[in-house]
């Protein structure tokens, strides 16, 4: 009976330790599902946040080209509007030029004119 004695004991340290082990097993097993749930989480979270950043990036550089857009569709009216009262100008100053020209020609037959009678009246020449 004594030889039994030890042999049950040393079954039962033998299942004890087993089922240590098993509950140890489970809690690792535990843990790591956890763990991993947290991770899935995370990384749900991460990209609700990474889209939300994203949309939020694109909303702004979408608003940012607009206003570009708007600024640039200003600044070619502007310039149009330039060049029109450039080329207005420049018809005025050849109109003028032109004018000039035609009083400048008038006003030197006119003195030819007056200097031909001029030697008629008093026969030089």
């Amino acid at each position: 009976m004594s030889s039994s004695a030890p042999s049950k004991r040393a079954q039962e340290t033998y299942e004890e330790i087993t089922q240590k082990y098993e509950r140890r097993i489970n809690e690792i097993t535990e843990m790591q599902r956890l763990a991993e749930d947290r991770f899935r989480q995370e990384w749900v979270t991460f990209r609700a946040d990474d889209q939300k950043r994203w949309t939020s990036y694109t909303l702004t550089q979408d608003e940012a080209h607009k206003d570009t857009r708007s600024d640039l569709k200003k600044l070619e009216e502007r310039l149009t509007t330039i060049e029109d009262i450039s080329q207005t100008q420049q018809d005025v100053l050849q109109q003028t030029s032109n004018a000039n020209e035609q009083l400048f020609q008038g006003m030197v037959a006119q003195i030819h004119e007056l200097l031909s009678a001029y030697e008629r009246i008093t026969g030089t020449k």
